[in-house]
């Protein structure tokens, strides 16, 4: 914890009669488990949110006698929002290994077997002294955790530094791990089976509990870290090119391609730079800028709705900030000039890549870009079409006056260059 850390009691979050009894079966197994305890007198208590989750995916045979992968089933995880406790709690920068480095080492293999851990998070024992700062509250009372739970800023870091200790004379080797998943790997069937022994053999001995529905051994492929490796290497995934992807692409050429995107340097105006100093990896801080004044209150709105809290609680596991990046008005202006600008903005709205306005006859009005504005006058007062009028009432009368861009300055000051 920081050292200017103060305790933060939350008071619980209402909850839908289905999610309550999401919540109530949760909490019964725990305690049931003894993974969680009743407590009364914590410092720290933090709500209860329910999100949904995935099951995993369920490799069977076909007809043919062909290993499938099943459509995962979607279920729903108990969390603790832990916002105001991650804010306060030092973060733990243990890395992850590099997910390329991984599939390079565990391909190429022809048998594998593919080891998960059971409910991962709850096999690492919390501290006696920090069990208190994991209170959370529901409408069956507050419990704390025995166990690491999900939602702690410093949970990954802490699972990946355990599964790296118990493995760590055999990853890179035998084996890869990867969080809660193992991937046992062999040159021939009888050295996988002889791997995947000494595998188990520790995991026995070091009380790390698998989830045997999700195992699977001795097979020549499987899924890793959403790649699918075999005897042949990492395989593809199949390539799709249909009509909406050319279209997609034709359109991205053409964004490219334009001038607002496009374009040399404005060196009238200021620039910003923004480097990683780590040397070694990927910086470990996420920074968002954006123009969004209210997305920098996500991470600290207290009573915020369902969907957003399932938002925030998977971001939890990364040091993440959002900085408001604020939209300017021209500095030359004057107080009257805002005062007019913001009077009548509301009656504007923008339809890429046009402005349009709500006008007091109830027509909408496109407004010109400047770069055209010359054309349609010349086109309105130079053509046998065109209306002449004095400079003072050609707004009057000029067809031009439908474009509320030109309405009371373009044509008159056009008319006088004539």
């Amino acid at each position: 914890m920081e050292e200017d850390a103060k305790p933060v009691r939350q008071p619980q979050r209402r909850l839908n009669p289905h999610m309550q009894e999401v919540v109530r079966s949760e909490v019964l197994k725990l305690l049931q488990a003894g993974i969680i305890y009743p407590i009364s007198d914590s410092l720290w208590v933090s709500p209860t949110q329910v999100v949904p989750k995935k099951s995993g995916i369920t490799v069977i045979q076909n007809e043919k006698g062909e290993e499938v992968s099943t459509r995962p089933t979607s279920g729903w995880r108990v969390c603790i929002d832990y916002r105001r406790l991650n804010s306060v709690t030092r973060k733990d920068h243990f890395p992850l290994p590099f997910m390329d480095q991984v599939l390079e080492r565990v391909s190429g293999h022809p048998f594998y077997c593919f080891l998960d851990g059971y409910s991962g998070y709850f096999q690492i024992e919390i501290d006696l002294e920090d069990q208190e700062k994991t209170t959370f509250t529901c409408p069956f009372g507050t419990f704390a955790y025995r166990r690491m739970p999900f939602g702690l800023c410093n949970a990954p870091a802490t699972f990946q530094r355990c599964m790296l200790s118990i493995f760590s004379d055999m990853v890179e080797c035998i084996m890869e791990v990867f969080m809660d998943d193992i991937t046992v790997y062999g040159s021939s069937y009888e050295e996988c089976l002889l791997h995947l022994e000494v595998v188990l053999h520790r995991c026995i001995e070091k009380d790390l509990v698998l989830n045997w529905e999700k195992c699977h051994f001795m097979v020549q492929k499987g899924i890793v870290l959403g790649h699918i490796i075999s005897k042949n290497g990492i395989e593809d995934a199949k390539f799709v090119w249909n009509e909406k992807c050319q279209k997609s692409f034709e359109e991205l050429k053409q964004f490219l391609t334009t001038a607002p995107i496009v374009r040399a340097p404005n060196w009238k105006l200021p620039f910003e730079v923004m480097c990683d100093s780590s040397d070694l990896a990927m910086g470990v801080l996420i920074v968002v800028f954006t123009d969004h004044s209210a997305l920098k209150y996500l991470l600290t709105k207290q009573d915020a709705k369902a969907r957003l809290i399932r938002w925030i609680l998977l971001l939890q596991e990364f040091n993440l900030q959002i900085r408001d990046k604020k939209g300017k008005v021209p500095s030359e202006w004057s107080a009257q000039d805002k005062r007019h600008f913001f009077a009548k903005i509301h009656a504007y709205y923008w339809e890429e890549p046009f402005l349009f306005k709500y006008c007091a006859d109830q027509i909408i009005r496109k407004c010109v870009p400047e770069q055209e504005q010359s054309g349609i006058l010349s086109h309105c007062h130079d053509s046998a079409c065109g209306v002449i009028l004095p400079p003072e009432n050609s707004y009057e009368g000029d067809p031009i006056r439908l474009l509320v861009a030109l309405s009371f300055q373009g044509c008159p000051l056009y008319v006088q260059g004539m």
